[in-house]
């Protein structure tokens, strides 16, 4: 089993002090390093190159928010980053994620996801990062996005001059607010992940399977205090 090294960037002690001590309870994470605000974050997440960084939105007293400290550890790290926040904004968080070129994101509310959450951003692409590449990739016309495929490496027949499929290219890293090609090739941006009229049913299957890992983490908890109390009918835990 491969460890998870992970970094966590929050500045509400209550709270950073409870993911910590959950994190700390799974075999397959380690908790490298805590950073309080963002561009101390960036600092640390070159030093210590993490795995996933758990960055929350809102950075009260830091010089760049949540979203700005991501991007940039995106653009110089190999890490996948997962948004925190109690904003229960839908397009605040997805405009905050597609511009932090975030993996997931999570609202605090719905802590007991955190955790299966990590794992799947770890192993690969999530639901949710398929919505923010979706609304990241909204501005691309359907030519860009076929330059786009054949930057990344796609075997795309163009139709266009190399005049027009130059200025196409320029184009798209100015929609995406990238300097060059090696940073697209290097978040691996797909094209092709989803239909942008798609994304609201995206968005009602991420919810759905939310809806579904906090059922599971209660069945959990549930399945521990039962073992705890002897199978006993306690009122108040419902069990």
């Amino acid at each position: 089993m491969s460890t998870i090294r992970i970094m966590l960037v929050e500045d509400d002690l209550d709270y950073r002090y409870l993911i910590e001590q959950a994190l700390r309870r799974e075999a397959d994470f380690e908790l490298c390093t805590s950073c309080t605000d963002g561009k101390s974050a960036v600092q640390t997440a070159l030093m210590e190159q993490p795995d996933i960084v758990l960055m929350d939105l809102c950075l009260a007293h830091s010089p760049i928010d949540g979203a700005e400290a991501s991007r940039q550890i995106r653009l110089q790290t190999d890490a996948r980053v997962i948004i925190l926040t109690s904003r229960e904004d839908f397009e605040t968080v997805i405009h905050a994620s597609t511009h932090a070129f975030a993996s997931a994101y999570l609202f605090k509310s719905n802590f007991p996801v955190l955790i299966p959450m990590i794992r799947e951003t770890a192993q690969g692409v999530t639901s949710q990062a398929h919505l923010i590449c979706s609304a990241l990739l909204a501005p691309l016309t359907d030519a860009e996005r076929s330059v786009l495929r054949h930057l990344l490496g796609e075997d795309v027949r163009l139709h266009s001059s190399s005049k027009t499929i130059s200025n196409q290219q320029t184009g798209i890293l100015r929609k995406l607010g990238l300097p060059g090609k090696k940073e697209l090739t290097k978040l691996a941006i797909k094209p092709d992940v989803i239909d942008p009229e798609d994304a609201e049913m995206l968005q009602d299957l991420v919810i759905s399977a939310v809806n579904e890992a906090l059922r599971q983490a209660d069945d959990a908890m549930n399945s521990s205090m039962s073992s705890l109390t002897g199978g006993l009918n306690i009122p108040g835990l419902g069990l």
